[in-house]
Formats: C-alpha cells, sequence, structure tokens
C-alpha cells in the first residue's frame, strides 16, 4: 500500500492499522504522492500489456512450443508479473478477459490509465514530449481497450 502522509509520524501512529489491511504498507511522501504511485503502476502494467500480449502473439507466430514458451519466458530477465500471468494461465498466452484468469476479478481502473497523462502534466512533466516510447506505449494500450489488469485481445493461432 502506498500511502502519502504529510507527518511521519502521523504516518506512524496509522501504520499498524494500515498494516492489517496489505502486505506493504510505506508512506512514500506527502499527500497525492500515493495515488501518483498508483498511477505509475497503472502505467506501467498497461506498458506490459501490450509487450506481453504481443510477445504472446510472437510465440504463436513463430511457431514456438508453447508449453516451452510458458516455462521459460518467467524465467527470463525480460519477465514481467503480466507476463507470468500470462504464462500460467489455464490456457497460456491466451488469457480471456482478465490477465489473472479469474484469480483476481477486474476493476473499473481504465479511468486510471486515463489520467495519467493529465496528472503528470499539472506536475510539469510531459510524458508525449519527455518520454516518447512510454507515451507510445499508452497510447497502444488504450487503442487496444487494456485497462489495468485486464487484457481484450488474445493472440490468433
Amino acid at each position: 500500500m502506498r500511502v502519502g502522509c504529510d507527518d511521519p509520524a502521523v504516518f506512524e501512529a496509522i501504520k499498524p492499522v494500515l498494516d492489517v489491511t496489505g502486505k506493504y504498507v510505506y508512506r512514500i511522501g506527502g499527500m497525492g504522492t500515493g495515488q501518483v504511485t498508483k498511477l505509475l503502476n497503472n502505467l506501467y502494467c498497461s506498458a506490459h500489456l501490450v509487450t506481453a500480449r504481443d510477445e504472446a502473439q510472437l510465440v504463436f507466430n513463430l511457431g514456438v512450443d508453447v508449453e516451452s514458451a510458458a516455462k521459460i519466458l518467467p524465467t527470463c530477465s525480460g519477465m514481467s508479473d503480466v507476463i507470468c500471468q500470462s504464462a500460467i494461465a489455464p490456457d497460456p498466452f491466451r488469457p480471456a478477459g482478465h490477465i489473472y484468469n479469474g484469480v483476481l476479478q477486474p476493476r473499473a481502473t481504465g479511468g486510471q490509465v486515463d489520467l495519467i497523462p493529465k496528472v503528470f502534466r499539472s506536475g510539469g512533466i510531459d510524458i508525449e514530449t519527455m518520454f516518447p516510447a512510454t507515451q507510445a506505449l499508452l497510447e497502444e494500450s488504450e487503442r487496444r481497450g487494456f485497462t489495468y489488469g485486464t487484457v481484450a485481445d488474445p493472440p490468433e493461432q
């Protein structure tokens, strides 16, 4: 859990209560920084969804053995939680709907993905100009209809 709290002493006082709700509870700065960190996570997840789905498509298109790819790709340096969950799905690399395939239910966080450029612009960071590759992945995620934690386009076989 990411917590924005202006006063470190207040955070320490409420941390025991927060510890009950999550495994990792951290004060990461002042008010609002928890939401910014959540948006960063959604940004990264959106990028991973795009690349994981493209990787899955390549597995099928290049004739790689799906079961072998599902075992080895999650152990490689380019792995992410998204590719790991995709690989362990009952039908590897083809999870329908939610990337976690029923372990976690989809949440309405797509709107948060839309907020990413706005929030960063308000802080003086123009993702499109400063981070064009990140912006391109974000746009591709939105174009495909991905939201945080979901994927709607299983690879064609």
